[in-house]
């Protein structure tokens, strides 16, 4: 995999963090970024300190999806923000996770469900709804979570086993997954990273 958007392509797998990061000190950021970058919550000042401060950036990203998609994109999200911690401790100044969420997909098949282990084990799928074949194809970031989105909430509060997990896991969908947001949106304030 190679990093395109820097002035020297960086190869992944190179072995160490610290040619991207000399790489990014050396760039100089166009403004042209603003506009593609959206922060919710926290995120509002990382997204300032990398427009404004001069900070670096470790990104990655996950097309959206419900109740935030396949486990492995909260393992990218919370694998940028230990890595932005790391360099920042290691004397680099500022460094930002940057959670690239696409939006742009137009795939609801993809997105509109999840899959949970249930109480009793077994694989339980919870589907938000499906697109009628007649209806237009929208983008994640415009296909909203509509009034649905509570009857979905219901399916997997009674899909997970019952205890503390439960609750703090319903607790953190629910605030993220309202009917006003579009599913992309609410992606992103699922995954929000936070150094509590």
């Amino acid at each position: 995999m190679t990093i395109r958007f820097l002035p020297t392509p960086i190869h992944a797998g190179s072995g160490d963090w610290r040619v991207t990061a000399r790489a990014q000190q050396a760039a100089r950021r166009s403004a042209t970024i603003v506009p593609a970058l959206v922060s919710f919550g926290a995120a509002t000042a990382n997204q300032r300190l990398l427009l404004e401060g001069g900070a670096l950036a470790v990104t990655t990203g996950q097309q959206a999806g419900l109740f935030t998609g396949p486990l492995y994109a909260v393992y990218k999200a919370l694998s940028a923000a230990a890595l932005a911690r790391e360099m920042a401790d290691a004397g680099l100044g500022p460094v930002v996770p940057v959670f690239w969420v696409a939006g742009d997909d137009h795939d609801f098949a993809e997105i509109n469900h999840c899959t949970v282990i249930g109480g009793d084990g077994r694989p339980v799928r919870i589907l938000l709804r499906e697109r009628p074949a007649e209806a237009p194809m929208l983008p994640a970031y415009r296909e909203p979570v509509g009034e649905g989105g509570a009857a979905v909430l219901a399916a997997l509060e009674g899909a997970l086993p019952p205890g503390d997990a439960r609750a703090a896991t319903m607790d953190w969908l629910s605030r993220a997954y309202t009917p006003e947001r579009s599913v992309a949106e609410a992606h992103a304030i699922a995954l929000e990273c936070r150094r509590d």
